[in-house]
């Protein structure tokens, strides 16, 4: 699976997370604004039916003044008509645009001037006219004001209970912004989740791309060297046994080298320990180096020790160390040391330019991880012989006896 696929793969499912949040944001939202509609068109309807009560027992006699009519005869609304209908809802009569009429008290009606421009409303609609009016100390109310029969330039304005803080289109505007707001930080967080939840499937990817790099950086040098001793048995048939056996012992270094490479990938890809166990380090340290065929330049100087570790991968490890010090000085000698604790590899060339690194690749690299996995530590710097040198000490170690 490639890096653009995980990547793709992780915003679609940000995209989905994002989308299915959304949809049940704008589903409540809905709810919410809808029933806060029906709710408030409730209340309306409550306060306009009580509003007719009283303006239906409602007069203007000829000097301008209101007075309570009687029920129409045959009817029993005695107690819910006129001016008794009131009970403790603040209630004002309106004639000619001023406040004739007002009870418990005029002060417990809006202004005057919203009086006024209510009253005149419900006459030019000559219908019921809604406002809501806040008072001094924050508290909001409902009023309502209908024409009073026929009686010309006359409504009855009352008010209920307390209104909503926020009016119908301010509410649809907030949750709007809520759930643009919400969505938002889901989308994020989802982002942030689904990365974390795809960290395992990046980290085999990029255990898979850093498996093909080291296994090409490794297995390009010995399988040329391979080719070339076949080819030197093929051009000379004299030689053709002698190349068919290091063709042989070639192969098993590479048949180790493979494992080495394996077993780092399976460890890195399961979290499994590395097998290790009791060897000697002396010898597995001068038997890789043997197998280097670098006699002429390579010393070795050991003493004998016992480890704890995995003989594979410390040979590899071994392996690359002196190969690297070949490399970055390939007309000077190298000195392989064991002693104590430690595989020490000296050159006396120039090494590698950067701060005193011999190399910087995947088979240093390789080095690094041996080192780890062993609870060993990995120093590079200046040699006394003028070039590098690299150490590799274990830190669980004992003596041999």
């Amino acid at each position: 699976m490639t890096r653009r696929r995980l990547a793709w793969i992780r915003w679609s499912m940000t995209l989905f997370f994002a989308l299915t949040t959304a949809a049940c944001l704008i589903g409540l939202a809905v709810f919410v604004a809808h029933q806060d509609g029906v709710d408030r068109a409730r209340t309306d309807a409550a306060l306009l039916a009580h509003a007719d009560r009283v303006a239906l027992g409602v007069g203007v006699d000829s000097d301008g003044r209101a007075y309570s009519t009687p029920p129409p005869p045959g009817t029993n609304l005695q107690g819910s008509f006129g001016l008794a209908a009131v009970g403790t809802a603040p209630t004002g009569v309106v004639i000619g645009g001023a406040l004739q009429y007002a009870t418990p008290e005029a002060r417990s009606l809006p202004s005057a001037r919203t009086i006024g421009r209510l009253a005149s409303a419900a006459e030019d609609s000559d219908g019921p006219a809604y406002t809501t009016t806040t008072s001094r100390a924050g508290d909001r109310s409902r009023w309502v004001a209908v024409p009073v029969g026929d009686a010309e330039h006359t409504a009855v304005v009352l008010g209920g209970g307390d209104a909503p803080t926020l009016d119908h289109g301010t509410l649809v505007g907030v949750l709007a912004a809520v759930v643009a707001g919400l969505v938002l930080v889901v989308a994020a967080a989802g982002h942030l989740l689904s990365g974390i939840a795809m960290r395992p499937a990046v980290r085999q990817t990029e255990q898979q791309e850093q498996f093909l790099r080291e296994a090409s950086h490794e297995l390009r040098t010995p399988l040329a060297t391979v080719s070339l001793i076949a080819e030197r048995g093929l051009a000379d048939p004299a030689l053709a046994h002698d190349a068919l056996r290091e063709v042989d012992q070639r192969l098993a270094g590479i048949t180790l080298l493979v494992g080495s490479l394996l077993a780092r990938a399976r460890a890195d890809a399961n979290g499994a320990d590395v097998e290790r166990r009791p060897l000697r380090l002396d010898q597995l340290v001068e038997e890789t180096v043997g197998e280097l065929g670098a006699a002429d330049r390579v010393t070795t100087s050991t003493d004998p020790v016992v480890v704890d570790g995995n003989a594979e991968l410390i040979a590899q490890a071994v392996r690359n160390l002196v190969e690297n010090a070949l490399r970055h000085a390939p007309e000077s000698r190298v000195i392989v040391t064991v002693g104590g604790r430690s595989v020490t590899v000296d050159d006396d060339g120039r090494g590698a330019a950067d701060g005193g690194r011999p190399g910087t690749g995947t088979g240093l690299r390789i080095v690094e991880w041996v080192a780890e996995v062993h609870d060993a530590h990995l120093t590079l710097g200046a040699s006394p012989l003028g070039g590098v040198r690299a150490a590799l000490r274990f830190r669980e170690s004992r003596e041999l006896r």
